[in-house]
């Protein structure tokens, strides 16, 4: 096996691995710091006089609604709040939506509008500012028999 095909297998490899710590180690690292956000950008906006707030309980701060996924190869990682409406501010007859583009944007509300309150740009800003982000993907490579300095 020639240097070239050694370092294309090399690569292959790392960047395969790569993919599985994103999954591992970043996902649920960028998962805890999105609750924060919406419980800070989103609850905490302002207090529902007409409806009961899920919280952790199927609503917009149960992780188990964050859904992770790495595009292969890539080496991205995208993670998203799933969370549904389960009947409330929707238009009368549509079936359950998504929550977070109406949170974000501020429309979509039936009743009144609260404004928007994004939180996935400001959780990816505390995971990458904050040193999080490099943390848990050293940490998931170190694991996998990686020698990962710090810089």
């Amino acid at each position: 096996m020639g240097l070239l095909d050694e370092y294309a297998r090399w690569r292959a490899k790392l960047i395969g691995d790569v993919d599985q710590v994103l999954l591992t180690h970043v996902a649920p690292a960028v998962k805890r710091t999105m609750r924060e956000q919406v419980y800070e950008k989103v609850y905490e906006a302002y207090e529902p006089r007409v409806y009961v707030r899920r919280f952790d309980d199927g609503g917009m701060g149960d992780i188990e609604n964050y859904e992770a996924s790495v595009d292969s190869g890539k080496m991205t990682l995208t993670v998203e709040n799933l969370t549904k409406d389960a009947g409330y501010w929707r238009p009368p007859g549509a079936g359950d939506r998504l929550l977070t583009p109406v949170i974000e944007s501020g429309s979509g509300y039936d009743y009144f509008s609260p404004g928007a309150r994004p939180f996935n740009g400001e959780t990816e800003e505390a995971v990458v500012e904050s040193g999080t982000a490099e943390r848990e993907l050293a940490a998931g490579l170190r694991a996998l028999g990686y020698d990962v300095q710090e810089l």
